[in-house]
């Protein structure tokens, strides 16, 4: 299975997603009143990015030499514990 960067960035933000988040009020009123906008989300996501490219070049590193072993254990554990709680 091949994870693209978009995946992962659409896991993190679905995962964050039940954070409240607020922005200065712009005088506009809306029919609902309940529109809310995450763009500080996703800013801190992708200020998140010096740290993963790090991370991101060793695991390449590690594939192309044939040291990349995945634990079968840990990723079931994660995956389980990302739809179950």
């Amino acid at each position: 299975m091949r994870i693209e960067d978009s995946q992962i960035l659409k896991a993190r933000l679905l995962d964050r997603a039940t954070e409240p988040a607020t922005i200065p009020s712009t005088g506009i009123e809306t029919a609902s009143g309940s529109d809310r906008v995450q763009l500080s989300l996703l800013s801190q996501t992708l200020a998140d990015g010096s740290e993963r490219s790090g991370r991101l070049a060793q695991v390449h590193a590690e594939v192309q030499s044939g040291n990349y072993r995945v634990d079968p254990e840990v990723v079931s554990r994660d995956i389980v514990s990302y739809y179950f709680g």
